[in-house]
């Protein structure tokens, strides 16, 4: 589990300096946002994939989705992100990190479950 939040966390920091590079100066903190959405997405496709018989052992599960996806989504950074969006009185750009994060989030891994359940059979 240890390798695999170490790697998480490794693509986390990557892909939030990806995002400063492509919007530098933006308002909203896009690379938690999108960190945060895709590892729902993950998540979703791997819980979809393992409801649809999809074997992983448990070692397998605590490396990937406690380990990986753990040190790789980043919700307590999204919502410090957001308090000090608050406090500097960026309302709207807090509340839509907020609900993004939370929202789309949600959406996302609704979205994978149910992909990962469909190519669960690929995956067998």
């Amino acid at each position: 589990m240890f390798l695999g939040g170490g790697f998480g966390a490794v693509c986390r920091v990557l892909l939030g300096q990806a995002a400063l590079h492509a919007w530098p100066g933006a308002l909203m903190p896009w690379g938690t946002l999108g960190v945060n959405l895709l590892g729902s997405l993950l998540v979703g496709i791997i819980a979809g994939a393992l409801a649809g018989g999809w074997s992983l052992s448990h070692h397998g599960r605590l490396i990937i989705i406690s380990g990986f996806l753990g040190g790789f989504t980043t919700f307590s950074a999204c919502m410090l992100e957001s308090l000090n969006l608050m406090q500097t009185g960026q309302w709207s750009a807090a509340l839509l990190n907020s609900l993004g994060s939370v929202l789309a989030g949600l959406l996302l891994v609704f979205a994978g479950f149910a992909l990962g359940k469909a190519l669960s059979s690929v995956w067998a």
